[in-house]
């Protein structure tokens, strides 16, 4: 250690200038990259946030537009006209669009292979569940035709009733239950990955700030150590 300083003490005026300011601007470049690094870490980090509310967000509104379509179903059931029957239709198919518009949102944005499996089924159940409801409505359209068709048409729209409460229980409501599932297995995720993005900004922010105090230290050090050379000089 003596002779280091030894061989330090005996170098040349311009060679302890010329160290100096080597090692001067290797702490500003590295105080330069830390704070370039922190905030490109945090861009990143508010950019991935942004769009995990952003599906989570859409996620919750298509789970809205879903039950429209089981209100949807309701309207095509208690149907007693064509005409109340045509608006039912356009309005399950709304709903349908409005979902499919909200999935399509929340697939530009997922980064996820997990979620994006999720949304995708989202979308072929909201899909499987418009089709359910359309043999519903044909069952009802059937029997609204066949009011007052003669002695037996008391019969055969109990027949067809019953047929559509049967499609509703076993193919309508499932489908609309695994789709509420669907719908909050995606905005659970979302919220966890909003999490683990504002925990990893603060590993980032408690790093910065480490290395920040890191080079000041340094950059006192050398600012005494020129000092002392200086004097002994």
């Amino acid at each position: 250690m003596s002779r280091i300083f030894a061989v330090v003490l005996n170098l040349s005026i311009g060679m302890k200038l010329g160290i100096t300011s080597a090692l001067a601007v290797a702490l500003v470049s590295a105080m330069v990259w830390s704070q370039l690094h922190g905030n490109s870490t945090a861009r990143a980090l508010d950019l991935q946030k942004a769009d995990q509310q952003t599906i989570t967000r859409d996620a919750i509104d298509a789970k809205a537009s879903i039950r429209g379509m089981q209100m949807g179903v309701r309207d095509v059931r208690l149907a007693n006209t064509p005409a109340d029957m045509q608006r039912a239709n356009d309005y399950l198919a709304t709903r349908l669009k409005s979902v499919q518009r909200f999935v399509d949102e929340m697939l530009k944005l997922s980064r996820s292979a997990e979620n994006r499996a999720r949304i995708e089924k989202m979308n072929a159940k909201a899909v499987d569940y418009a089709k359910a409801a359309q043999q519903i409505a044909a069952v009802r359209s059937e029997a609204i035709a066949a009011a007052g068709s003669g002695p037996d048409a008391a019969a055969k729209i109990a027949k067809l009733n019953e047929e559509a409460v049967r499609i509703a229980r076993e193919v309508t409501l499932p489908i609309a239950a695994e789709l509420e599932g669907l719908a909050n297995q995606v905005v659970d995720y979302a919220k966890r990955q909003v999490d683990q993005a504002n925990a990893e900004a603060a590993r980032e922010m408690a790093s910065a700030e480490r290395m920040s105090l890191i080079v000041a230290a340094l950059t006192m050090l050398l600012l005494v150590g020129t000092w002392a050379f200086s004097f002994f000089t």
